[in-house]
């Protein structure tokens, strides 16, 4: 057999092996319950930060929190006002200092799923700092420069979601818990 052959012989079987094995369940994913989410259409439009603010009477921090079905529906509306979109039909759960968001994304016309795992810590200057941990589609790791523009993505969606940071305040911890994520802030 020629090299060209086996080369070809080995594409074809590359071609129809990957669908396949991004069909395969991935066990212990589906351990934790994942979150209702309503259809856009029948959900209010936008997220009202000011419902998600309080502030605690002992110590003066300001405390945001954000459930599973907040940050649902934020997604799902920022994927909805994006026509190039890489995650279609996102759904985020929050469990053991966790982010973690699946869907479904199309590449090279063939549909896998997707999953994105993150962890969220604060800096010394009260900066939100980004760990994405894991970047999925089908089986397959995503390279580094997907983990890349993740990052931005998310880090955008945080400040977005509580705010660049509350007028004389600073950013002091992220607790992700329960399907809570709650973000304290101290003032300067």
């Amino acid at each position: 057999m020629t090299t060209n052959s086996k080369k070809l012989i080995l594409s074809v079987i590359l071609l129809f092996s990957i669908p396949l094995a991004c069909s395969i369940p991935t066990f212990g994913q589906n351990a934790t319950p994942t979150p209702e989410v309503m259809d856009p259409a029948a959900q209010q439009p936008g997220v009202d930060l000011g419902d998600m603010i309080a502030t605690d009477a002992t110590s003066g921090n300001t405390v945001i929190t954000i459930t599973e079905e907040q940050l649902n529906q934020m997604l799902t509306e920022k994927m909805a006002s994006d026509p190039s979109a890489m995650l279609n039909e996102p759904v985020v759960t929050l469990r053991d200092e966790r982010i973690n968001i699946t869907g479904k994304t199309v590449q090279a016309g063939m549909e896998f799923a997707a999953n994105i795992l993150i962890a969220i810590d604060v800096d010394a200057e009260g900066q939100p700092v980004i760990n994405i941990e894991s970047v999925k589609i089908g089986p397959l790791e995503a390279p580094d420069a997907v983990r890349e523009v993740v990052s931005g993505l998310v880090l955008s969606m945080f400040n977005t979601a509580v705010g660049t940071g509350l007028s004389g305040m600073k950013m002091e911890s992220v607790t992700i818990n329960d399907g809570t994520m709650i973000v304290t802030f101290q003032q300067n």
